[in-house]
């Protein structure tokens, strides 16, 4: 009796993977900006403090700049 796994298709394989990276970047995406900081801080030369406002002015950014006329297409 062996307990080796079925092999999975390539397809299958790239479905599997992207649906963990999709899940890790909504986890991400869920974090509070003061979390995000924080965690972002670490290893960094920057303070939780500066990250989060550079987070607060991207997000503020993104919100009221148009999409350039290349990403809409």
């Amino acid at each position: 009796m062996t307990n080796a796994a079925a092999p999975i298709s390539p397809e299958e394989a790239f479905r599997n993977a992207r649906a963990a990276v999709d899940a890790a970047r909504r986890a991400r995406d869920s974090l509070p900006i003061k979390e995000a900081a924080r965690i972002a801080a670490a290893g960094s030369n920057r303070t939780p403090d500066e990250i989060e406002m550079q987070i607060r002015r991207l997000r503020k950014q993104a919100q009221t700049s148009p999409v350039p006329r290349s990403a809409a297409a």
